[in-house]
């Protein structure tokens, strides 16, 4: 009974402290849901980052029970104390790995359904450091602010700079703030705000709070300094920009935010979701953009070169106003997703565009996005996926995230149509308002319109085909052929869009390619005298285009096909020197499945056997290096 008691306990406890928290890219489940964040901070010299603070965290346990852990995330601050529901407790410390954070471990005391804890603590706030010196806090141009994700640190948020907590996009939580700061300065924070005198007389406390919305830790901001709040007329949604306190910052405020109401319910019509916050304030630092709830960074210097440029398009507060609904609104899981916020915000600045300057100008830009995401990321981005690409990236926020989930975005809008687009992105909002998503969710939504070859190959996925397309011609048919150039990924589904000038006839057409090489049989016999590729949001490269000649028009005069008509045999005649030049020959069917490819220096007559081919019509391509010729046969 002793020895059975002995191995019950050994298995409570493995189960009991089995868990661990969430990496950046790896979701696991926790005990603890946490329900609000409550924070106390003051900050008497901004110049010092010097900070005393205590951070009052409400939770809920999704199980009662002793034992329950409790992580939370602190990076260079001093604790002081904790306490669980007022009694004073040791917490657990875990360093950090090669693949984990390093953590804090508060464990319950009793088997209460909720708790309170109680963390007290001081210090010098710091940020990521390193060349990108991005997430953390920062001290510049006498504001001192956070910004709530680095782009090279391992942790990815960077709350737990300036506020012990459990810093992980899956855990929502309200936020109430109260900063205290001299008398002089303004706190800015996420959501609305009061302002009261604090006991030390020379002191404001500003109370700001999310209301009834949760956040994402990495979504809270602050900033301290002499702002000048500005307010943008809108008739609905408030929108504020806190800018610094000269004449020339406050009026390039007002200019380059002079039009966010018009990009909120450019959004709101068409994604039909109403913009889900009560507030939208932009605040100037010297870094900036980054999306925090309701009060997004901004870059001063752009503000002010936004304003001497006259670009009252503004796409970057476009931006990061869309990240209000696609990672604010909906957040994932971990950072795995992270091209759900920053594809869907990229994209939204295109539907901006759309919104106010039409529908041409929206396709000429967005083709533009195509062309530099394909001539300069792809390959110095090693042609990453957009899921779960910190695999091959050690940069947090690689270009690609932004342009190519923004393209595939638009590709999808572009296959599915307006309606059905909008539709399914307006079920995803609400479906997942205010909760967490993956790429699966999205994917799951479109289920119905798109298979899950898209996903695989333009999601999950890496690279883009490079494309060869020879066209030629017999007493039949005109045949279009696309082939895809090995590569180390994989065989792309696409469609390609092109003109062909038969004389002065010009017909347009599209091709579905499913095969490394694929064949399209148009039944016209007349010359063919140009082809021309048609863009379209399919990521790909054309490589080469020919109009290739077949064997009788001479391009290969020492190349001779014995008979067009196969019973068993092809016979190749060359009449060249001796093993003078290399050549490749491939057999492929009018699908593009290619049966049979020879290489070598060819003399003489060489013969295949195609006893074992299908009856029915097939291509030879023979090519010397620099010239190609095709040949149609039929086997018999």
């Amino acid at each position: 009974m002793k020895l059975l008691f002995s191995l019950l306990f050994i298995l409570a406890s493995i189960s009991l402290y089995s868990q661990e928290p969430s990496d950046p890219h790896k979701y696991n489940e926790v005990d603890f849901d946490v329900i609000s964040y409550n924070p106390l901070i003051e900050i008497s010299d901004p110049a010092s980052k010097e900070v005393q603070g205590k951070n009052i965290i409400n939770l809920r346990w999704n199980e009662r029970k002793i034992g329950n852990e409790f992580y939370f995330h602190c990076e260079d601050l001093i604790i002081d104390g904790i306490t669980y529901n007022s009694k004073i407790v040791d917490p657990d410390y875990t360093e950090a790995t090669d693949s984990t954070d390093s953590y804090y471990t508060v464990r319950s005391t009793d088997d209460d359904s909720t708790a309170i804890i109680q963390i007290s603590y001081h210090g010098k706030m710091t940020s990521e450091g390193g060349n990108f010196d991005w997430g953390g806090v920062h001290y510049s141009q006498s504001k001192l602010y956070s910004m709530g994700v680095g782009f090279f640190n391992p942790t990815v948020s960077a709350t737990r700079h300036w506020l012990p907590c459990y810093d992980h996009p899956s855990d929502k939580a309200k936020f109430n703030i109260n900063i205290t700061v001299p008398d002089t300065l303004i706190a800015i924070s996420n959501g609305g705000y009061k302002v009261f005198k604090s006991q030390n007389p020379y002191n404001f406390t500003y109370n700001w709070t999310s209301g009834d919305s949760e956040i994402a830790t990495y979504l809270m901001t602050f900033a301290i300094g002499d702002y000048a709040k500005v307010e943008i007329p809108s008739e609905d949604v408030p929108v504020t920009a806190y800018m610094y306190n000269t004449e020339e910052s406050i009026n390039a405020g007002k200019y380059a935010f002079n039009l966010v109401p018009e990009m909120i319910t450019a959004f709101e019509d068409f994604f039909s979701y109403n913009y889900p916050f009560e507030t939208i304030g932009y605040y100037a630092a010297s870094k900036g953009a980054m999306e925090h709830q309701t009060m997004v960074t901004m870059s001063h210097s752009q503000i002010l070169k936004t304003e001497r440029n006259k670009d009252s398009m503004y796409s970057t507060a476009a931006h990061e106003l869309a990240h209000q609904w696609f990672g604010n609104l909906v957040t994932p899981y971990d950072f795995r997703d992270a091209w759900l916020n920053e594809g869907f915000a990229t994209f939204c600045e295109y539907v901006w565009i759309k919104s106010k300057l039409g529908e041409d100008e929206y396709r000429k830009d967005i083709m533009k996005l195509r062309k530099s995401y394909i001539t300069n990321t792809a390959i110095p981005e090693q042609h990453i996926p957009l899921y779960n690409f910190s695999i091959y990236s050690k940069n947090n926020y690689p270009a690609t995230i932004y342009k190519k989930g923004g393209l595939v975005l638009a590709l999808i809008y572009d296959l599915v149509g307006d309606e059905i687009f909008r539709d399914k992105i307006n079920e995803y909002l609400t479906k997942y308002g205010g909760k967490n998503a993956t790429t699966e969710d999205l994917k799951n939504i479109f289920s119905d319109v798109l298979d899950d070859k898209f996903w695989d190959t333009w999601v999950y996925g890496r690279g883009f085909p490079q494309i060869d397309i020879d066209i030629s011609s017999d007493d039949e048919n005109t045949y279009v052929v696309a082939k895809q150039r090995d590569n180390e990924f994989q065989v792309f589904d696409l469609e390609l869009d092109f003109s062909i000038s038969f004389g002065a006839e010009i017909e347009n057409y599209k091709h579905s390619i499913t095969n490394k090489i694929d064949t399209l049989v148009i039944p016209k016999t007349e010359l063919v005298t140009n082809l021309e590729v048609i863009d379209n949001l399919y990521l790909y490269e054309i490589m080469d285009t020919k109009i290739i000649t077949s064997v009788e028009n001479n391009q290969l005069p020492e190349i001779s096909i014995s008979s067009n008509i196969i019973d068993k045999q092809l016979s190749i005649t060359y009449s060249s020197d001796q093993y003078s030049k290399k050549y490749s020959i491939e057999i492929v069917t009018l699908t593009g499945q290619s049966l049979l490819f020879d290489s070598g220096y060819f003399s003489g007559k060489k013969n295949y056997d195609l006893s074992d081919f299908a009856s029915g019509t097939y291509f030879v391509y023979i090519s010397d290096g620099e010239n190609k010729i095709i040949e149609k046969i039929m086997v018999r």
